[in-house]
């Protein structure tokens, strides 16, 4: 037992953490759920407003509370910038031929595919 002698061990590694460049300017993040999530249950809650920045932790407003989170479990919150809805939808209207017009509605065709129209009787 005398002639044991303790091992040298390895030098803590120093691991890089993925952090993404958005972080620094959006004002919007989501956080990582750090536990087993349930079934369907999304990997990210949903975006936080940032208060404060540092280098390992952002504060972000939880439930109208600052809460400190560390930078490794944050990811940037990109929106969708929709187009601007028209006031009144636009659709146009065709009929195929007289007979068929009463069996069939007529065709539609939107301006914007994305948006929901409503159907006007004309």
């Amino acid at each position: 037992m005398e002639d044991l002698k303790p091992t040298k061990s390895s030098p803590p590694r120093s691991q890089k953490i993925f952090v993404h460049k958005d972080l620094k300017s959006y004002t919007n993040v989501f956080v990582r759920v750090n536990r087993v999530k349930k079934v369907l249950e999304p990997p990210y809650d949903q975006p936080f407003t940032v208060t404060e920045r540092s280098e390992k932790y952002f504060t972000l407003l939880v439930k109208s509370k600052p809460v400190n989170i560390s930078v490794d479990r944050l990811k940037p919150a990109y929106w969708l910038v929709a187009d601007s809805v028209p006031d009144k939808p636009r659709i146009r209207c065709k009929q195929s031929d007289e007979n068929s017009a009463a069996n069939d509605f007529n065709l539609l065709s939107y301006d914007k595919p994305a948006v929901l129209q409503d159907v006007v009787d004309g």
